[in-house]
């Protein structure tokens, strides 16, 4: 049995328009309670009164409440509507299955009194409640119900139907995917811009408050603290994490540098030699070995040192902020599991957990030496203080920048599998070829087949530190494959995540205009109209903006990044005049340090006057314009270029600096990860370690996707200026043609 009857255009208009009639005169004259209040329907029919939230219009204040007309344990019956002369039956079963918390949802649940207030008018005759709209936007609605799924024919108006959306109370989330162009406009922040699930978790997180103690305030919060809200609360949140997220790594930075380092004391007052008395563990033999991760040099008798106590301080500040917001978050989360498993929670997690271990381990009595002496806490507390820079990925939550990154990730993910199952086939057959070839040569460093995939790596991404290299002519070839082979393999994510990174980053400039364009418009002018001292603020709106040829102009001309190079490239020969004016010159210079310093920087700028070439050069003017126009795209890598060094730097350095004669020293000093990532690979900085070299494949992987990004969209703004060009020198010659005939 099907579960709808289609709907059927009312056919007799006489009878019916009679029967309208006499209901009218019957209501009017005996059924008063029974007339809905019109300027009630007016309101209910109005799009700022019907929001996104269901729950908080279901019962508004112009009507009664309905708490005791609404059963839980509704029949199923058939539903009759009567849409703008349309007849409509809906079994209320489907209603409840799939829209419970729709307008039409809690309409089935009420009783025949309540119903007949809610709709527009009630025919008797027929048993149907009238509802005043178009029945043509009404008829995906129906669908809607019948199949579970929101489908949106392309030739209805879309703001009208998103008006009759929020009328029903029927969540534009609900849309199917492929109802593009409707789809793409159906978008939550943070979620993928081409598909509607997130709305959806959204709406279903909401429902989620419904019935639970201060359902109000936990939803406000919960709203705020998840970036659901886009008031001054959550800007004022956003403002504050990043700042701390940005103390707290700079602390963990700066705090590995040895200007900012002091010497560890024991609890009695002793400085504490890194000797080798670090704890020992028996192998299967049961011989005792020496872990490489944690020993020094044994004639290595030097101070041991660590952080300065201030950065300590900062980092305990930070740790009770993230604490408290973590706190809050899972409070006033509704589903506590779900938030627990998702990926910055777990993050956020992760990144607290070093300090909660460590004072675990001072209240047990295990803390300064003690510590060594148990290796298991020793190396825990050593592996939990390597996860404190993950606090980086927090920022996620708040940069365009890393969220457009890790969305463009989660839309390659499957593509990216693919591909790291060929790539690990060839890294595997490579090194198992230079292994047999190399392994049999006096003093080879291809020890095993595991030790040769750091080899293949390097080789393959082109990097070539130098600390494995073949010396027979076979494996020289075969060194030479995986070169050419590596260059295929590793052009493949290349072009996978530069294909998703720029439809993301192309629907996000679609969406940020349109939603300006709702908010603002272009008619900036016009809102000078009315105001006190209109003409006097409309001039100098004109002149600062840059919309008037005034004499006013001048501000911008030396604002302009060629004249400000003008400016730069003399002001060294007038500051140096001015010093001779002041008798400060020649050996005197030297003696006066900020006249010294001053003037060596300023004749380094000379250098720049090269630039003023792009006044007269097209080809530097046209490059000048490509990073003009690539500007906003190249601030989002920039700052994901800068959160993935800040990683790999720091991984790379706690899991190196305990090695003898490790030139890790501090987390700046691992320029290694900037080479690493760019395939340069000098080789003065190598990692030894077995962690240490896995990182280091990671960010040769990591650099060459994220390097590929900045490259395709300076080379596709390139191609629209040249494509520009061409056209305005095809006009212009077009133009000087015609004025010659």
């Amino acid at each position: 049995m099907a579960l709808l009857i289609a709907p059927t255009v009312a056919a007799q208009i006489a009878s019916g328009s009679t029967s309208m009639a006499a209901v009218s005169e019957c209501e009017r004259e005996n059924s008063v309670d029974n007339q809905p209040d019109r300027a009630s329907i007016d309101d209910r029919s109005s799009n700022k009164m019907y929001d996104e939230d269901v729950e908080s219009r279901m019962i508004p204040l112009e009507r009664p409440s309905h708490k005791g007309s609404i059963r839980d344990n509704t029949p199923d019956s058939i539903l009759r509507l009567n849409i703008g002369g349309s007849s409509y039956r809906i079994r209320t079963r489907s209603i409840i299955k799939f829209g419970p918390k729709t307008l039409l949802g809690r309409f089935c649940r009420m009783n025949h009194e309540h119903r007949r207030q809610w709709a527009d008018w009630y025919f008797e005759d027929q048993d149907e409640y009238f509802f005043e709209r178009v029945p043509r936007y009404f008829d995906p609605i129906y669908d809607f119900y019948a199949t579970g799924k929101l489908h949106v024919p392309k030739d209805l108006c879309f703001d009208k139907f998103m008006a009759e959306l929020r009328f029903w109370a029927v969540s534009k989330s609900r849309m199917d995917e492929c109802c593009s162009p409707f789809a793409q406009y159906c978008v939550t922040m943070g979620g993928d811009p081409k598909y509607t699930d997130e709305a959806a978790e959204l709406q279903k997180e909401k429902d989620h408050f419904i019935g639970v103690r201060c359902a109000n305030i936990r939803r406000r919060l919960w709203l705020i603290l998840e970036g659901h809200s886009q008031s001054k609360w959550w800007k004022a949140f956003e403002v504050i994490s990043t700042a701390f997220v940005v103390l707290s790594i700079s602390a963990l930075i700066l705090g590995s540098i040895p200007e900012f380092q002091v010497p560890q004391k024991s609890e009695d007052g002793q400085l504490v030699y890194a000797t080798a008395t670090y704890p020992t563990y028996p192998n299967g033999g049961g011989q005792t070995i020496e872990s490489r991760t944690v020993v020094r040099d044994v004639a290595d008798n030097s101070v041991e040192m660590t952080e300065h106590p201030v950065f300590t301080w900062v980092e305990n500040v930070c740790v009770i902020y993230f604490s408290i917001e973590y706190a809050m978050r899972f409070i006033v989360a509704p589903r506590k599991l779900a938030f627990a498993r998702q990926i910055l929670n777990v993050i956020d997690l992760l990144s607290i957990a070093p300090f909660y271990f460590e004072l675990l381990l001072w209240i047990c009595g295990i803390s300064g030496e003690n510590v060594r002496k148990v290796r298991w806490a020793f190396l825990t507390v050593r592996l939990l203080r390597v996860l404190r820079v993950i606090r980086i990925a927090k920022l996620g939550r708040f940069s365009p920048g890393l969220a457009n990154f890790a969305l463009t990730i989660r839309k390659s993910k499957k593509q990216m599998q693919m591909v790291g199952i060929v790539m690990m086939t060839v890294v595997i057959f490579f090194s198992t070829l230079i292994y047999f070839l190399e392994r049999d040569e006096p003093g080879t460093k291809f020890t095993s087949i595991p030790a040769t995939f750091w080899w293949c790596v390097v080789t393959m991404a082109t990097v070539g530190y130098g600390d494995l290299v073949p010396v027979t002519v076979a494996g020289k070839l075969v060194g030479s494959g995986a070169i050419v082979c590596g260059v295929m393999v590793l052009a493949l994510p290349i072009t996978i995540m530069v294909n998703n990174f720029m439809q993301v980053v192309k629907l996000r400039e679609e969406q940020i205009v349109k939603k300006y364009a709702q908010q603002h418009g272009d008619q900036e002018k016009g809102h000078f109209i009315g105001v006190r001292c209109a003409n006097i603020r409309r001039r100098l709106w004109l002149i600062l903006e840059g919309h008037s040829k005034s004499k006013w102009w001048k501000l911008a001309f030396a604002r302009q990044i060629l004249n400000v190079i003008d400016l730069l490239s003399t002001a060294p020969f007038y500051f140096e005049l001015l010093l001779w004016i002041c008798g400060i010159s020649g050996e005197n210079v030297r003696k006066v340090r900020w006249a010294f310093l001053t003037v060596r920087l300023l004749r380094v700028l000379r250098v720049i006057r090269i630039a003023k070439l792009g006044r007269f050069s097209p080809g530097l003017a046209n490059f000048a314009l490509i990073i003009r126009k690539s500007k906003k795209q190249m601030q989002m890598v920039g700052i994901v270029m800068m959160t993935v060094v800040i990683f790999f730097s720091t991984l790379i350095y706690f899991l190196e600096r305990d090695e003898p004669g490790t030139k890790f020293t501090n987390i700046p000093a691992a320029f290694s990860c900037v080479v690493t990532m760019a395939t340069v690979g000098y080789g003065d900085l190598v990692p030894v370690t077995v962690a240490g070299k896995l990182v280091g494949s990671g960010a040769i992987v990591c650099g060459v996707m994220v390097l590929a990004l900045p490259i395709t969209i300076m080379v596709n703004n390139f191609m629209q200026v040249v494509k520009l060009r061409e056209e305005q020198i095809v006009k212009k010659c077009a133009q000087q043609h015609e004025e010659q005939v």
